[in-house]
């Protein structure tokens, strides 16, 4: 039996070759299809899919039958191991603890209003403020008819610095108006009083002067931008503490500079005293020829240089008083000797209420514990990995 399968197999070898090779090739093709059809599909056909290469191999060519005792190679499917893909799983992160800041209470200070005493005012008596009057030269009130306007009143010490020439510069301003008009002042009469308190060396054959002088424009045939108008009632004072001269004198009999009036609309430069020897020179320095009233070239026995402490300081008083035309002076006294002032609004201390300091409550602060968050650890998940599957050949 073995000899005989070995004598179809060569024959067949020698025969087929070709159609094997061929046949096998369709072998494979159909073994692909094959697989993409149902296992029922294929085994109801495999019968006619191999006829035609049983044919083949048995040697029929058509008119003459094979004998029934050939054999006819079937090919049977072997079974391959085919790698069915399967899902592979992609790693899913699982949570994994990380720790985090959690709060956690710790006892700390904290500041509690605690009371305290604080000082609360009282009433306090407080003196209110005072007036304390002063005495302050005020104004002669510009005068009606019948009443002298004060325009010049010296009160006190000459020393070496006023240079023999006590005065006003500028005169009060009650005394420097429009002498014309309303008032006529101008065509009235200077009342003059002089008082001598003290003086270093008596002196006998003092003369002094009472000057008024202003600055105008010069007169016709006088050069410069200003011209120097002055005005003077000349008196003999003995210079001895006690004496008290009086006189009068009117503006249209005095000297005047250059022989030029003044303009008694207009303001005057300044009111003042001229105090001279008994020569008629002023004890000044002034100019150089006055030399402290030694004159130029000095008299026998006066020294320039020590004549002005015969002199200086002097205390004295002078006083003049101008009534308008037609009036009448009403006497020294009300000039020498004015009301006293008299001050008013004058405040009294009065008790006022002022705080004083008394103990009352007051929140100071004392620590108390309170509790402060402190970190600690807590679990917080992180993905890890799961196991992932591989692919497993079937059966």
């Amino acid at each position: 039996m073995k000899g005989f399968k070995s004598a179809i197999l060569n024959k067949l070898r020698r025969i087929t070759t070709p159609v094997a090779a061929l046949v096998g090739a369709g072998a494979v093709i159909f073994l692909t299809i094959g697989g993409l059809w149902t296992a029922g599909r294929v085994a109801g056909q495999q019968s006619m899919v191999y006829l035609p290469v049983s044919l083949a191999l048995s040697g029929w060519n058509g008119s003459t039958p094979v004998p029934p005792a050939t054999a006819t190679a079937t090919p049977t499917e072997t079974p391959t191991n085919t790698a069915t893909p399967t899902e592979t799983p992609t790693a899913t992160p699982t949570e994994t603890a990380t720790p985090t800041l959690t709060p956690t209470m710790t006892q700390t200070s904290t500041a509690t209003a605690t009371p305290t005493k604080t000082a609360t005012p009282t009433k306090t008596s407080t003196p209110s403020i005072t007036l304390t009057p002063s005495i302050t030269p005020t104004p002669s009130k510009t005068p009606q008819p019948g009443q002298g306007l004060l325009i010049f009143d010296w009160n006190g010490v000459v020393i070496k610095d006023w240079r023999g020439f006590p005065w006003d510069w500028p005169p009060m301003l009650s005394a420097n108006g429009n002498w014309v008009t309303p008032t006529n002042y101008a065509e009235g009469t200077l009342y003059l009083r002089m008082e001598i308190r003290s003086i270093p060396v008596n002196q006998p054959g003092m003369r002094v002067d009472f000057c008024i002088w202003q600055d105008g424009t010069p007169p016709p045939g006088q050069s410069g931008t200003t011209y120097n108008y002055e005005t003077c009632t000349p008196q003999a004072v003995p210079g001895v503490p006690g004496t008290i001269v009086t006189w009068t004198d009117q503006f249209s009999k005095m000297y005047k500079n250059g022989g030029y009036p003044l303009d008694w609309t207009k303001p005057r430069k300044r009111y003042g005293v001229a105090i001279k020897s008994s020569k008629n020179i002023p004890v000044s320095d002034y100019k150089p020829e006055y030399n402290w009233g030694c004159g130029t070239p000095p008299a026998p026995g006066c020294d320039p240089k020590t004549n002005w402490r015969n002199w200086y300081p002097m205390d004295m008083r002078f006083t003049v008083v101008l009534v308008p035309k037609g009036a009448s002076f009403s006497g020294w006294d009300g000039y020498l000797n004015p009301p006293t002032a008299t001050p008013t609004n004058t405040a009294t201390a009065t008790p006022t209420n002022t705080a004083t300091a008394t103990p009352t409550n007051t929140a100071t602060a004392t620590p108390t514990d309170t509790a402060t968050a402190t970190p600690t650890d807590t679990a917080t998940p992180t993905p890890t990995p799961t196991d992932t599957p591989t692919a497993t050949p079937d059966p």
